[in-house]
């Protein structure tokens, strides 16, 4: 046992604000802009523009897949601590009325 204990909620609230926070980025980002106009300097700006967005964009499929992955990692937590606990054989219980223990 690796003694990792995640809140399944937990894990849903960190997706969630990876989603919040990776459509908020897409907000501000908006589109290239295409009508560049920097003077002498239009092609290096233009080309630092699109390196810019290009990199976002990688980086907004990344998030993407982290907060997919660890929305999917709260249903395999959650479905794994049941299926370990319906494999666990039953208590004994006693059978003089007592609450059993120590």
């Amino acid at each position: 046992m690796s003694g990792l204990n995640a809140d399944p909620a937990d894990l849903d609230r960190l997706a969630r604000t990876l989603t919040d926070s990776l459509t908020k980025l897409k907000q501000v980002a908006g589109e290239p802009a295409s009508d560049i106009d920097a003077g002498e300097s239009t092609p290096a700006v233009a080309k630092a523009m699109a390196t810019f967005y290009e990199t976002l964009s990688k980086m907004a499929a990344d998030t993407e897949q982290a907060a997919t992955e660890v929305h999917n990692s709260g249903g395999v937590y959650t479905r794994t601590d049941e299926q370990a606990a319906a494999d666990l054989p039953p208590l004994p219980l006693p059978t003089d009325g007592t609450s059993g223990g120590r």
